[in-house]
């Protein structure tokens, strides 16, 4: 995972951008996400899990992620489940995985 500097307070949103452009992964990504969603929602720490799909771009799926504090998101990358979403995503990606993490601004 990429540095965390620059982020500070109780809540981190990262928002997982997960753009492909294979026709052919079009639904399995959907699934895939949908699946992530449901089991990382369970996950201490978790705030709110969220995937959308493009409305223009129904083959790009963006994953919302709010967690309590750095140590739920740091336990929630290790978890199982989200190592296997990581290794089931990456071949259907029609780009590289871009992760973004914010802060809220005050």
């Amino acid at each position: 995972m990429g540095s965390r500097a620059g982020v500070r307070g109780a809540r981190q949103d990262l928002r997982r951008d997960a753009c492909g452009h294979r026709a052919d992964g079009r639904r399995c990504r959907h699934e895939i996400g949908a699946q992530y969603v449901l089991e990382s929602r369970k996950d201490k720490g978790a705030v709110r899990v969220e995937a959308y799909i493009q409305v223009s771009r129904i083959n790009h799926l963006t994953l919302v992620e709010v967690w309590e504090n750095r140590q739920a998101l740091e336990a929630h990358e290790a978890a199982a489940h989200t190592k296997k979403f990581r290794e089931q995503i990456d071949p259907l990606l029609g780009s590289p995985y871009d992760e973004r993490l914010h802060t809220i601004a005050e």
